[in-house]
């Protein structure tokens, strides 16, 4: 379905229909746009993602830091089936592609990381804290982001440096995460907020 839509653009559903050997009428049982369709190869690899950890007996056992890793070493290789595609969608769409790209599975990944962070604070692995725990997820969707346009746009043998760059990002975004320093800014900012206060 994705090689039907690449091109430069200016596709639209009775072109891609004709393209693909299909029905009009057949192609809007399952999609109202072309954008469905794009949002629905861009969810692919994702869900893939999902259904390959699940199966993997050792993942439920991983800490928090090792699914994280062992979600973006995944995505990166299911990603690999779609790169084609995404290279000439960022091509002719550019920033209308990443904010398609951005919409078509945010939530559903923001489910998963706080699920995998929500259980790491449950075992004590990670610490809680009150005002921050949600901007978690956030953050790592922020590295999601930063990982797929470094995936992109690298041209290292066996995306060697892809690879490098999740484990590197991965082990910072843990470092901070559970670093106690935070907890001092956050200790210091609370004191000083009193201070200002009682003046």
């Amino acid at each position: 379905m994705e090689h039907c839509l690449s091109g430069d653009g200016q596709l639209n559903v009775y072109h891609f229909c004709k393209k693909a050997g299909i029905k009009e009428a057949d192609f809007y049982t399952e999609f109202g746009s072309l954008d469905a369709v794009r949002h629905h190869i861009f969810k692919l690899p994702f869900r893939d993602t999902l259904e390959a950890l699940h199966k993997d007996e050792n993942y439920a056992n991983y800490n928090a830091h090792e699914k994280i890793l062992a979600f973006f070493f995944t995505w990166t290789q299911e990603l690999m089936h779609y790169r084609s595609f995404l290279l000439q969608e960022e091509k002719h769409h550019h920033i209308h592609f990443y904010k398609q790209f951005c919409y078509s599975f945010y939530h559903e990944f923001d489910e998963y990381a706080n699920s995998v962070i929500g259980e790491a604070i449950a075992k004590g692995e990670l610490p809680s804290r009150q005002f921050i725990d949600k901007a978690y997820s956030k953050a790592l969707w922020a590295q999601l982001l930063f990982l797929f346009k470094f995936w992109l746009h690298d041209d290292s043998k066996g995306f060697e440096q892809t690879d490098a760059a999740i484990e590197k990002s991965v082990r910072v975004a843990f470092d901070l995460i559970g670093n106690s320093a935070i907890d001092s800014v956050f200790d210091f900012g609370r004191f000083m907020l009193g201070q200002f206060q009682r003046k």
